[in-house]
């Protein structure tokens, strides 16, 4: 029996079929619960994301896009008593717009003190690598070959208020 794909499980989730939500589920859950695991070292923690991010899908079924290319957009969103940031980024623009997004993303972070970071490339498109450059910069304190300068690696956003720095996992 042929199992139906992402988009096709989404839609009927989205129609109220409550079937579609436990295919999902069984779908990518030992998936996530090993990514969380592999965060937070703690398996009742990785449990409780995983069962934030279910919870989460559950209520904002009607916003959620078809797939790629259809309704699709870049949002983040915060877990797990808002340790946890998880941005879905579908395209790698580079413009001062573009930019201004992305500090405006991890800006959030650092408010929310967040210390575990998700970024999902599932539905990128691409576009231009200096986006995800820049990006980088904001992940890593070490210079990157193709850094556009030599002070894109500090970020004053992710600075921490104390000497212990911010460490996420991607």
């Amino acid at each position: 029996m042929k199992m139906p794909s992402d988009r096709a499980l989404v839609r009927k989730f989205k129609g109220g079929d409550p079937e579609a939500l436990l295919a999902i589920y069984q779908r990518y859950r030992d998936y996530l619960l090993s990514v969380a695991m592999a965060m937070v070292c703690d398996m009742g923690r990785a449990e409780d994301a995983v069962h934030d991010v279910f919870v989460s899908l559950a209520r904002k079924r009607q916003e959620l896009p078809a797939g790629p290319g259809r309704n699709s957009g870049d949002f983040h969103e915060f877990h797990h008593d808002g340790r946890t940031c998880y941005w879905r980024y579908d395209s790698f623009p580079f413009s001062d717009a573009a930019k201004k997004e992305i500090d405006a993303v991890f800006k959030d972070i650092r408010e929310h003190n967040a210390r575990n970071l998700i970024i999902d490339l599932r539905f990128n498109g691409g576009g231009n690598s200096m986006a995800g450059e820049y990006i980088l910069d904001y992940l890593t304190s070490k210079p990157s070959p193709t850094s556009p300068s030599p002070t894109a690696n500090s970020h004053p956003l992710l600075l921490p208020k104390t000497r212990r720095s911010p460490s996420f996992s991607t």
